[in-house]
């Protein structure tokens, strides 16, 4: 029984040495946004980036977080394709795209 007891009170301990809403930040909810422009320029988060460095920046994200990718109307095939090659090889699981009607 002291075991049990034991590992009660070091899950209490943990608990109260933890971050309010599971150790999350507010800016780890924030979406990552992704911008795909008519002359096939990418903007990650207001920077203007290349599909090899698109790629090494979402490593750095956790796999839960939401991505969002704004398309203008005339973006090529290719560069979609580029960036969801990007997403894929990041790991990045959740992903909305915005496309103008």
């Amino acid at each position: 029984m002291k075991p049990i007891l034991a590992l009660a009170l070091l899950a209490a301990v943990a608990a109260c040495d933890a971050t309010p809403g599971g150790g999350a930040s507010d800016e780890d909810h924030d979406p990552v946004a992704i911008s795909l422009l008519d002359d096939g320029t990418i903007v990650l988060d207001d920077e203007e980036v290349t599909v090899a460095e698109l790629s090494e920046a979402l490593e750095d994200i956790e796999a839960a977080r939401v991505v969002t990718i704004e398309m203008q109307p005339e973006v090529t095939y290719k560069a979609v394709d580029d960036v969801q090659k990007a997403l894929i090889a990041a790991g990045v699981a959740r992903v909305v795209v915005l496309t103008e009607l």
